[in-house]
């Protein structure tokens, strides 16, 4: 769960200040969905959640 956390944390830093492209929107909103069904109770995903609805959902 931590690596793959920190996998898509460096793919959200890389795209820092510009809006996700379609496809990269796409994968992470399914990476957001997996992590809601397979690790409900980890704080890391929690908090990974939380960064990617806060800074990154809005920027369509």
């Amino acid at each position: 769960m931590d690596q793959a956390c920190a996998t898509a944390d460096r793919g959200l830093a890389l795209m820092h200040g510009n809006a996700l492209p379609g496809r990269m929107r796409s994968r992470l909103g399914d990476f957001y969905r997996d992590l809601t069904a397979l690790a409900p109770d980890s704080g890391t995903a929690r908090e990974w959640k939380d960064r990617y609805r806060s800074e990154w959902s809005q920027a369509r």
